[in-house]
């Protein structure tokens, strides 16, 4: 490993490579003006993930460790298989409006934070258990497509015998990312899950979402 290489580190971290002298040699010289320039790499290696220099001074030739760099800022993540990883967690919020695409019924509105760009969500159907079948569709800012899972959303009704008015908890709404959209989301795998109020007689929808998403096909951390 070659003094352009430590430099580079050195550079990359905010540091200056220099050489000091032992204290029984430590008298003024006329040639330490810069000690930077009195340095000499006389051996450099890799211990894990920690870079250690030696150098001496080319005027007295006495070895000296003069610096320890931890790299971990450079290191990828790893999961427990030691095999890396590329998961981030995810939010932002969401609006829509209710049957802005007909005929088929379909919401369309933006989206904010790490999933911004543009929603739409059509209701395939309703469950024997109140619950609805959702299809979403989502284009990122970048022009990405993320494709889901069909979801299940299980509503509240906060106004008794008004179901136009309605409220979705956390956990109540999830939906997961699956791989087949385009660009960086094409193996991602994730979920999301949301939190807002649907009001079908003012046509909005306003959520909030947040979840976990995986860029390389890997199994993101369970909902919560």
């Amino acid at each position: 490993m070659g003094r352009a290489l430590i430099d580079s580190y050195a550079s990359l971290f905010g540091l200056i490579v220099s050489c000091r002298q032992r204290s029984s040699t430590a008298k003024k010289s006329r040639h330490a003006v810069n000690p930077a320039l009195t340095c000499q790499v006389l051996h450099a290696d890799k211990m894990g993930d920690i870079l250690i220099v030696e150098v001496a001074s080319m005027k007295i030739r006495s070895f000296v460790l003069l610096l320890t760099v931890a790299l971990f800022a450079m290191l990828p993540i790893y999961a427990n298989d030691g095999t890396p990883t590329n998961c981030k967690d995810v939010a932002g919020v969401l609006m829509t409006d209710i049957y802005a695409i007909t005929p088929g019924n379909i919401d369309l509105g933006p989206a904010f934070g790490d999933l911004g760009g543009a929603v739409s969500a059509q209701i395939l159907g309703q469950n024997p258990d109140g619950s609805y079948n959702v299809q979403h569709y989502w284009v990122s800012s970048q022009g990405d497509v993320i494709k889901f899972k069909q979801a299940v959303l299980y509503p509240v009704y906060p106004i008794p015998g008004n179901t136009a008015v309605v409220s979705v908890p956390w956990g109540n709404y999830i939906a997961y990312i699956i791989p087949g959209g385009t660009g960086k989301w094409a193996n991602a795998t994730g979920w999301i899950t949301n939190s807002g109020m649907a009001d079908f007689n003012e046509l909005t929808v306003v959520m909030r979402y947040r979840g976990n998403v995986c860029f390389n096909a890997q199994t993101p951390p369970p909902t919560k």
